[in-house]
């Protein structure tokens, strides 16, 4: 039912405390029949409906200062309550950078650790070392291949500054590429060459063998038989510019090459005699046959002989062999006669160049 309020209904009534905002009555707790026990602020609706009023929708909470709204410093100079993480610093820490206590001192706050100096320090020492400090191999960066040797310069006229020999010898080496094989590189004794040295020298210039059966003054020859070839002796070697060939037991060795050879062989009274140079190693044959000869005695004379039998000319060694001075004669002789003349006595002699 409706009800009216008159001026004496209110005799009594403190209403200092009210809100005269419209729609709003504050400070007090009003007992509504529907709506029960009130606090605070209410609203009604202007239709006689009384709630409360929510905060944030029906009114503007008050903001808190430093939270909701920054108060200036007292000189102005700053913001009470301004953050460096609502600046979007929040990691970034509060370190004075010009004192360089602070750069590295241990603590939190410092912009690098202890830790982290130290290894700076290391990569900065490192970085100014000199030699090989990690110990970097060849295989490391690709030149597992390559040896420690100093390599030839391919720029013009680098011979220049090269030492040079002036009188090479035949054991010297040089270095080619072989055209028979795809020209890989290889190396070649210079008495090897062509020619025994080629370009134009003297074929016969440091590439010589000189060998001879020497025994002592008054001693004669060896003997020889009939019948067949008689490996002459030779002793003693005079010359050797060859690389590679050797005596012993009467038989040279020589390598593979091709020669110019001379021998002389001496005799007595073998009547018809003949010298030649046989190939002995391998498979035997004859390399060069000397001329013929002949001895004989008569009632005027003890003995008369035409020459020392003799033999020269040029063979091919196609690999490493074995020859020897080899004579026939037709009487059983001795090999030469002593001249007793107080030097050493010589009854073969035996020379070789290598020509090639």
């Amino acid at each position: 039912s409706d009800y009216t309020v008159t001026n004496s209904d209110l005799t009594g009534l403190n209403i200092s405390g009210l809100n005269n905002d419209a729609g709003y009555i504050t400070g007090y707790t009003e007992t509504d029949p529907v709506v029960g026990a009130i606090n605070g602020l209410v609203k009604a609706d202007g239709v006689g409906n009384i709630s409360q009023a929510v905060p944030g929708t029906d009114y503007q909470t008050p903001l808190t200062a430093g939270t909701d709204y920054l108060t200036p410093s007292g000189d102005g100079s700053s913001l009470t309550g301004l953050t460096k993480s609502q600046l979007g610093l929040g990691n970034v820490p509060n370190t004075d950078c010009t004192n360089a206590d602070n750069i590295s001192d241990g603590l939190t706050n410092a912009i690098i650790t202890l830790a982290q100096e130290t290894n700076f320090e290391t990569a900065y020492t490192h970085s100014q070392a000199s030699g090989n400090p990690h110990n970097v191999t060849k295989s490391d960066i690709g030149l597992g291949n390559i040896t420690n040797d100093a390599q030839l310069k391919r720029s013009a006229n680098d011979y220049s500054g090269v030492l040079e020999k002036s009188s090479p010898a035949g054991a010297d080496l040089i270095l080619i590429e072989d055209s028979a094989d795809s020209y890989n590189k290889k190396k070649v004794q210079l008495s090897n060459l062509p020619g025994g040295g080629g370009g134009g020298t003297d074929s016969f210039a440091n590439s010589f063998l000189h060998i001879q059966d020497q025994k002592s003054a008054g001693t004669n020859g060896q003997n020889l038989t009939s019948g067949d070839w008689r490996t002459r002796d030779i002793n003693t070697v005079l010359t050797n510019q060859i690389s590679g060939a050797s005596l012993s037991g009467n038989a040279v060795t020589l390598p593979a090459g091709t020669y110019y050879c001379e021998a002389k062989a001496a005799s007595r009274l073998g009547v018809r005699n003949k010298v030649r140079i046989r190939k002995t190693s391998g498979t035997a044959e004859d390399l060069l046959i000397g001329l013929n000869t002949y001895s004989y005695t008569n009632a005027s004379y003890y003995s008369i002989c035409t020459t020392d039998p003799s033999v020269y000319g040029v063979f091919t060694l196609s690999e490493s062999s074995t020859i020897e001075i080899q004579q026939r004669v037709q009487s059983n002789d001795m090999g030469g006669v002593g001249c007793n003349f107080g030097v050493v006595e010589v009854y073969s002699d035996l020379r070789i160049w290598k020509v090639g």
